[in-house]
């Protein structure tokens, strides 16, 4: 059996391959969502990058601070970009271990700002927590933290809204 070739969006010199610009403008042509998916932080930078010039308006990032190797500094940028940050509860609800604490809620969510901030879930497997109680679980965590009912709609709600074009 072969190892699994890595897929990238960029080639040997850092830009992005011909193929993905095609996507690109495919994405653009619908304004659908760009998800950056598990890219790491150093190719979504220039694929965010590409997305804007080829009128792309709608960015995600999946759960920044997991797998993707996003700094508070990065999700800060990403969100001046416009791109919106989403953070999976079950990271908090002790299915990635003690990594994942009230404090770095606090910091996923100071990363982008509320405005920027998607809460989901990334759960519903068979075998996982429900998504249900992990929502609960994870918006007890923000009033705990201070966080505003109106804070935690709009990242529970507004901003999920705002992203799939359900905000007019």
């Amino acid at each position: 059996m072969l190892p699994p070739t890595m897929l990238t969006v960029i080639d040997e010199h850092g830009r992005i391959k011909d193929e993905v610009k095609l996507i690109l403008d495919l994405i653009a042509g619908q304004d659908a969502i760009l998800s950056a998916g598990h890219l790491h932080i150093s190719e979504i930078w220039p694929l965010f990058t590409e997305a804007r010039q080829r009128g792309i308006t709608r960015l995600l990032v999946n759960h920044p601070t997991f797998l993707i190797g996003c700094s508070a500094s990065d999700m800060a940028e990403l969100a001046k970009m416009g791109a919106l940050l989403e953070h999976s509860c079950c990271m908090w609800a002790g299915v990635q271990g003690a990594k994942y604490t009230p404090e770095s809620l606090r910091a996923a969510v100071e990363g982008g700002g509320v405005a920027s901030t998607i809460i989901g879930s990334d759960l519903g497997q068979v075998g996982n927590t429900s998504p249900v109680d992990v929502f609960r679980h994870v918006i007890g965590m923000l009033i705990g933290l201070g966080y505003s009912d109106a804070d935690i709609r709009t990242m529970i709600a507004d901003n999920p809204a705002k992203l799939l074009g359900l905000d007019d």
